[in-house]
């Protein structure tokens, strides 16, 4: 995963004469939703595995201070209302 700051200019023929593909999706592919969803109805993602933090709205700079120190199967999740 990564992104760039900058054109990328290609020379199109080479592309054609070396048969080259370029693919290129933001962040995760169309059906990652789809397939994480059969994942957990399935049973094969269990998501109880995963340490979860919960603030308010109004603890929003301690939420955002706990989800700079997570790590592995940690998430921080605001609690709207």
């Amino acid at each position: 995963m990564g992104s760039m700051t900058v054109p990328f200019s290609i020379p199109y023929a080479q592309v054609l004469a070396n048969n080259w593909e370029i693919m290129g999706n933001f962040m995760y592919p169309k059906h990652a939703i789809r397939w994480l969803s059969t994942l957990i109805a399935s049973g094969m993602l269990d998501l109880q595995l995963i340490e979860l933090q919960t603030f308010s709205l109004a603890d929003l700079p301690a939420a955002s201070k706990a989800a700079a120190l997570i790590s592995g199967l940690e998430a921080v999740c605001l609690l709207m209302g």
